[in-house]
């Protein structure tokens, strides 16, 4: 009672009802070392759009670089990409506030590593 906890899972939803698929549960003393497992994700699309804030988000890691890698999630073709040229960001309150300016926030999360390409 009174605690913060992280859950991963999944939600699903069945005749108006909401349900929680809980896969593991972490206190908050493990928050710090989840965090260095996580990438920022990005929701994208192959459109012009997207793919000319792409390029500016090849600025913005210039600009608050970092050890968060990041991976892109394409939408239309339902697969995960890193950039070509592998990028890194500094998540903080300001580079998320720039992040937003790019892309809208329901298209910015945190996901659990994916393999490495080779």
């Amino acid at each position: 009672e009174g605690r913060i906890l992280c859950l991963t899972g999944k939600v699903s939803r069945k005749n108006q009802h909401l349900s929680i698929l809980c896969d593991t549960v972490q206190e908050q003393q493990n928050f710090p070392a989840m965090l260095k497992q996580m990438l920022l994700c990005l929701k994208v699309t192959h459109s012009p759009e997207d793919l000319q804030n792409l390029q500016k988000l090849s600025g913005l890691c210039r600009n608050f670089s970092g050890r968060t890698g990041i991976v892109l999630y394409f939408t239309d073709t339902k697969n995960y990409a890193y950039p070509k040229q592998k990028l890194y960001i500094s998540l903080s309150e300001t580079s998320v506030q720039a992040l937003q300016k790019i892309f809208q926030p329901e298209k910015i999360g945190c996901i659990y590593r994916i393999p490495e390409r080779k």
